[in-house]
């Protein structure tokens, strides 16, 4: 009998939450006829004024030299308070901070030479032998390896401290080499 009982209850449940949603459904639809047909003008829509900027202008419009004069007002005015702004989206990482020396101020280390760089790795030679080193790096006494730079007609290393620049090609080589 309880079991007969719990079914004839989520029937009845079932049977009014559907007479509910399909009467809601009728009126809702009714309703929508009513404001279509009885309403002289177009229908008005909620916010739909917010979406105004969306809109595109219907025609070629003309103004007169006194509302342009106040336009370029409101401009200028604008544009004086937008100074202001702090243009960064939100949610973004801010810019690194600037580096503590500018590259071309840097000491070149004498006690390095730069051999070979591939990527992000570069090959350096000092009185310990040769080593690679990629970039984020400690180098001895010089700093971390922070990036590679063209510098005169060749590549340097550049450090916290210092740059590590290529050895001087021989003279014999440079010579070989020209076009003729």
């Amino acid at each position: 009998m309880g079991v007969l009982l719990a079914k004839a209850a989520a029937l009845f449940q079932h049977g009014a939450l559907s007479f509910v949603g399909s009467t809601l459904a009728v009126g809702s639809a009714a309703f929508a006829g009513y404001m279509m047909i009885n309403t002289p003008e177009t229908p008005y829509f909620g916010g739909l004024q917010h979406l105004a900027i969306f809109a595109q202008p219907s025609g070629a419009q003309t103004a007169s030299p006194g509302e342009m004069a106040s336009a370029r007002e409101r401009l200028a005015r604008d544009l004086a308070q937008m100074k202001n702004l702090d243009m960064t989206p939100i949610g973004t990482i801010p810019k690194a901070p600037a580096k503590p020396a500018a590259p071309s101020s840097l000491p070149v280390s004498p006690d390095y030479a730069l051999i070979s760089l591939v990527g992000r790795k570069a090959l350096v030679r000092s009185a310990d032998g040769v080593r690679l080193y990629d970039r984020g790096d400690a180098i001895g006494s010089i700093g971390k390896f922070t990036a590679v730079e063209r510098f005169g007609q060749g590549w340097s290393l550049v450090t916290e401290k210092a740059r590590i620049l290529e050895p001087p090609a021989p003279a014999s080589a440079s010579s070989s080499t020209k076009a003729p």
